[in-house]
């Protein structure tokens, strides 16, 4: 009986150890193919960051033979790419395949010798013109956010990029390629068909950040023997080994084995019933590994925050949908939906308030959606929705139901928080593909935040020219910051009692050479866009106090957003501009909106405290209009309050709103506030706001926003409060006469 125990106890051990080997090397598998997935999502990034360069009328015309600009090269591709990507070198070939610019090899413009093999690159540089060769390992056109249409010029159609992994001198680095192509001007499409060339070499940092993206933090290029390790061969496109990676692989069958073999020892040792106890163990082991299986296929599929679909699911069930041979003839509606303005929840209420309000978005759309809908999370805050659709009604029941979900306040961590959101539909046959569908659901959504947010915009053609549009604006916002484009106007503001000017406002403007008037709030949003917002802010910091020299007797306004006010580098921002140019920070005032009041969290007191210590006057900008209350006015250092002109607008005819406007100023004043009465454009206005309490008047009834050049003859018109005191009457006649 003991022989037959043991013998089984063997038997059972042998397959236990033979299953946990075959597990383990199943699982290693299945590493070394996220490994080389992650190396092909790094070279598709590559593509994308190079394309934000190649694609530029600016490099077509300053990498040109006849215009070749070195140092602008070196400015703004060369160490733009390695600071802002940290791509290690860049290159420009002419159409010889002759470099003529080189960043990063150490012997500039000119480099005869190359630390590249020639036969390497070749590849890359004829496919990125269009030439016939060996596929590479990655091939992307135009993507989200890019130009999808510039005419029919053989460059764009050409103008792919193309990446491969490749070896320079023995070790591996990521190579791409993209031919230099103009992004708005297709007139100025090179002749000689340049090509631009980046190096990304694969250290171990570049590796340790590919592995994080694996879900492998470990990667090393170690050359181990340990058997406890795993290991994945680098290899070039034309199957040359470069390096061997080395991991601590996840070998679920060797820990069902540690688990499974004390069991399995001690029925050996003991009697039957430790094999009946043994086989309890296997089995639970079993369990609780085919668990921890169908757990990992979940999260591959799912998002981890909200456990909706992911991108990845969401393709899948768009592809089986028109596999169906009945279903062929059928559309379907793709919804993408993205929350407005989930930033400055996120700023104002912390990372862990957006991610629950992420949660009840979805818990919300889920429970309005049908049995045939599906909803995903494509990231960030934005979801998408699939919907079979039969006619134009179910379409626009979608739209409907999206609308309904955000009618309602969302209750977040003690917060009840008034979401919108802002949709764009596209419709999908069976010829459609899921990328191209998506593209144009996204571009809908981004017509649908451009005008006017909390809106559902459905697809058109023309959407793509507004977007081109929109990316021309972007390339030259940059070139307009450099240039000195952008110029700022002020407006005055003037003395109720006396009718002089005290102060005046600096508004930022840019008249473009190319695009003409461009609005603020456009080029604004852009700039919050492509993150160029702390270089603009900084600009109007330093131009405003500049100019503020000219007028001694004037206090300037400068407009300040919140994350400006958040920014570690605001202090010094503002301190050293006004002891350079020699004015004290008395003489400026610093301009908040409403929304920077919805954190009253220490930081903020904190920083406006600071700024009142170093002598800045502090203003409450658009009061009444958004998240602002008497509370407010009480426990912050603002030492103006500006109401906003939908209040001072019919005013004059308006006994309750001023009713209201008085009790607002006479609460201002009880706290010691000047009180500023915005978009006066009447004389019955100014009268009521006078009426009202106000102290001072801004509108265009004194002056529109003018340059800063015509600023001391309108002091000399109104004159200042330190040199005029003219009567209420005399104040009415002087605007009048502006006017």
């Amino acid at each position: 009986m003991v022989l037959v125990m043991l013998g089984l106890a063997m038997l059972l051990l042998g397959v236990t150890v033979y299953s946990g080997r075959t597990m383990d090397q199943e699982s290693i598998a299945r590493q070394q193919a996220l490994i080389d997935n992650a190396f092909t999502t790094r070279l598709n990034s590559a593509v994308g960051e190079l394309r934000s360069v190649a694609w530029w009328d600016d490099t077509v015309k300053y990498s040109a033979a006849e215009t070749f600009d070195q140092d602008w090269l070196d400015r703004e591709i060369g160490s733009y790419m390695n600071e802002s990507y940290h791509h290690d070198r860049l290159m420009i070939f002419d159409e010889r395949n002759r470099p003529v610019y080189v960043h990063g090899e150490g012997t500039g413009l000119g480099t005869k010798q190359l630390a590249i093999d020639a036969a390497a690159i070749a590849p890359l540089l004829r496919q990125s013109r269009g030439g016939p060769d060996v596929s590479p390992r990655v091939e992307t056109t135009a993507g989200k956010g890019e130009l999808y249409e510039i005419g029919d010029t053989d460059d764009r159609k050409y103008s792919r990029g193309f990446g491969s992994i490749i070896s320079i001198q023995g070790k591996p680095a990521i190579a791409t390629a993209l031919l230099i192509t103009p992004s708005y001007d297709v007139s100025k499409t090179s002749p000689t068909r340049r090509v631009v060339l980046s190096i990304i070499d694969v250290t171990q940092p570049v590796l340790t950040e590919i592995g994080r993206s694996a879900l492998m933090p470990d990667l090393s290029f170690r050359l181990a023997n340990d058997k406890r390790l795993g290991s994945f061969d680098l290899k070039t496109d034309d199957g040359k080994l470069l390096a061997r990676i080395n991991w601590t692989p996840k070998q679920p069958g060797r820990e069902m084995v540690q688990r499974v073999l004390p069991g399995i020892l001690s029925v050996i040792g003991a009697a039957l019933v430790f094999l009946v106890i043994l086989m309890g163990r296997l089995v639970a082991s079993t369990k609780q590994l085919a668990a921890r299986e169908a757990d990992a296929r979940f999260l591959a599929d799912h998002d981890a925050l909200t456990g909706l679909a992911n991108r990845r699911r969401l393709e899948s069930l768009f592809i089986a949908f028109f596999e169906k041979p009945q279903q062929g003839h059928l559309r379907v509606a793709v919804a993408c939906v993205d929350l407005d303005r989930f930033k400055d929840i996120n700023d104002t209420l912390g990372h862990n308030a957006g991610d629950e309000l992420i949660k009840a978005v979805g818990d919300r759309l889920k429970s309005k959606l049908g049995k045939d809908d599906t909803l995903a999370r494509l990231g960030g805050d934005e979801f998408a929705i699939m919907r079979p659709v039969f006619t134009d009604e179910d379409a626009n029941a979608l739209s409907d139901l999206i609308a309904d979900c955000f009618s309602e306040s969302f209750s977040v961590m003690g917060h009840l928080i008034e979401a919108n959101a802002s949709a764009g539909l596209a419709f999908a046959s069976r010829q459609n593909s899921f990328g191209d569908t998506i593209k144009r659901a996204d571009i809908a959504l981004y017509d649908a935040k451009a005008n006017g947010r909390g809106r559902l915009s459905k697809f058109t053609k023309t959407m793509a020219d507004e977007i081109e549009h929109r990316h021309a604006i972007q390339v030259d916002l940059k070139r307009a910051l450099t240039e000195r484009e952008l110029t700022l106007n002020y407006q005055p503001i003037v003395e109720a009692a006396s009718g002089a000017i005290s102060s005046v406002e600096a508004l930022l403007r840019w008249n473009s050479p190319t695009h003409g008037f461009v609005p603020p709030d456009l080029f604004v949003s852009i700039a919050e866009e492509v993150g160029l917002m702390a270089e603009l802010g900084r600009f109007v910091i330093e131009q405003a106090i500049e100019d503020a020299q000219r007028w001694p007797e004037l206090t300037t306004a400068i407009n300040i957003s919140p994350a400006q006010l958040r920014s570690a580098t605001i202090l010094p921002d503002l301190l050293e501009p006004a002891k350079k140019f020699g004015v004290s920070p008395s003489r400026i005032t610093i301009e908040i909106t409403e929304s920077v009041l919805m954190s009253s969290d220490d930081r903020t007191l904190r920083v406006l405290n600071e700024l009142k210590r170093h002598g800045f006057t502090l203003a409450l900008d658009d009061f009444g209009t958004g998240y602002s209350s008497l509370a407010y006015i009480r426990d912050f250092p603002f030492d103006k309050l500006k109401i906003d002109r939908s209040f001072v607008q019919g005013l004059s005819e308006s006994e309750r709103s001023l009713a209201i406007v008085e009790g607002v100023v006479k609460f201002g004043k009880i706290l010691g506030r000047e009180i500023v009465a915005e978009g006066i454009e009447t004389e019955a206005e100014m009268a009521a706001m006078q009426k009202a309490g106000a102290t001072h008047l801004q509108g265009y009834l004194f002056s529109r926003a003018l340059p800063a050049d015509h600023i001391e003859a309108i002091a000399a018109t109104f004159g200042t409060t330190s040199t005029a005191t003219p009567s209420r009457k005399t104040a009415a006649r002087r605007a009048r006469a502006l006017s």
